[in-house]
């Protein structure tokens, strides 16, 4: 987005994730602190009705033959509820390689039907993620609090060389 303003981003530095614990159980990034890695959508009417962009990227490495699905979400709970889900990488190989993924999720709340929609795209592991509409349309009021923003990462297959890295979650406008 040409000119775009970063307003809000990831804090604290994320901790990779990854190995058996991570296994095939879909988990939330959390940072060094252990605790959710989080970015915020501005409340209080800052951006009603004007597009943002949410982008999440980070590394990926799979310790054996195995997919990793990267996913965005609405949300600030550690339980990923799939109602709050607005963008996925799908299932994509990152069999026993390293690459790098991104997630990009163009949107907009607006003081109507005070919903997010927007469109979604990225890659993984030099496999695109075509652009897609969200179909979870996340109720929102935008006059209201900072909406927060988190990222998740699940692997097919339990390996103990499996990480999946978040490197930054900004908001921008």
């Amino acid at each position: 987005m040409p000119g775009a303003t970063l307003i809000k981003a990831l804090t604290s530095v994320p901790a990779a994730r990854g190995g058996t614990a991570d296994g095939t159980t879909e988990t939330a990034f959390t940072n060094a602190a252990g605790t959710s890695a989080l970015a915020y959508i501005p409340g209080q009417s800052i951006v009603a009705n004007k597009p943002f962009r949410i982008r999440a990227y980070g590394r990926c490495t799979g310790g054996t033959t195995t997919n990793v699905t990267i996913a965005i979400y609405l949300q600030s709970a550690t339980t990923l509820t799939s109602g709050n889900k607005v963008a996925t990488t799908g299932a994509i190989a990152c069999n026993s390689a390293s690459g790098n993924w991104s997630l990009i999720v163009d949107a907009q709340i607006d003081s109507t039907s005070k919903k997010v929609n927007g469109r979604y795209s990225g890659w993984l592991n030099a496999t695109a993620v075509a652009a897609a509409v969200i179909s979870n349309q996340v109720s929102q009021d935008p006059t209201g609090a900072d909406l927060p923003v988190m990222a998740s990462s699940t692997f097919s297959a339990s390996n103990s060389g499996n990480v999946a890295t978040l490197d930054g979650l900004d908001i921008e406008f």
